[in-house]
């Protein structure tokens, strides 16, 4: 055994190449998967005809003169968890049909708030008063010819 070469496990430059491309492909393979599954979940959540469903809060709706409707609405969505979107729309209604709605602003209520409130002070100026919330979107303060104003109190959760 003495007389015998030990020679150190070396590997030529064809096997690195075959390595190096194994390890690329694998690669390509599982991020490609990756791409798929996360475009498929973005997909149900946003568009998924049973993750969602929405309600108009009844209590909630308001028209001014013209027959501009404002209303609070509530969506409640399960998919991986529960959540439930809150917020006020206003579609105006023109001389010529309806308008199409515009979201004017997400919240979500504090635990111990009531509903908001919505009150036309004249044709042109929806009122709305939200209560507590935890938190609130950015808000549009005019559609149309219509300002909106905002009356609100943002709180901490407990805990």
């Amino acid at each position: 055994m003495a007389g015998r070469d030990e020679r150190k496990l070396a590997m030529t430059p064809f096997a690195w190449r075959v390595v190096k491309w194994t390890l690329i492909a694998y690669g390509s393979i599982v991020g490609v998967g990756a791409a798929i599954v996360i475009g498929l979940v973005f997909y149900v959540v946003n568009s998924g005809p049973d993750s969602c469903s929405s309600g108009v809060l009844d209590s909630i709706e308001t028209e001014n003169a013209r027959g501009d409707a404002a209303r609070a609405e509530i969506k409640n969505c399960f998919l991986f968890a529960a959540f439930v979107n809150t917020s006020i729309s206003l579609q105006l209604h023109g001389a010529n049909g309806i308008s199409p709605k515009k979201t004017l602003i997400d919240f979500e209520w504090a635990a111990d708030s009531n509903e908001p409130i919505l009150h036309w002070i004249d044709d042109n100026t929806l009122s709305v008063d939200l209560g507590k919330v935890y938190w609130i979107s950015s808000r549009l303060t005019k559609f149309g010819s219509v300002r909106i104003i905002y009356t609100y109190s943002v709180v901490d959760r407990p805990g």
